[in-house]
């Protein structure tokens, strides 16, 4: 009966520990989707910032050095 008695202790143990690894894995995915939609609104931005660099730049003239 002891024997018995600490397998469902340890079973109970289990489940605390796998309902621990599905909260972690749920806040992990959330944040790597957050991340992700973040990531990709940056470079978005960076894109145009770079368009408009581009088009800031000075352009030589037409028959100049």
């Amino acid at each position: 009966m002891e024997i018995l008695t600490q397998i469902e202790e340890k079973k109970q143990e289990l489940l605390l520990i796998e309902g621990q690894i599905v909260k972690a894995t749920n806040y992990h995915q959330k944040c790597l989707h957050k991340f992700e939609r973040k990531e990709k609104k940056y470079k978005k931005l960076m894109d145009r910032i770079e368009h408009m660099a581009e088009l800031l730049e000075p352009k030589p003239e037409i028959g100049t050095p």
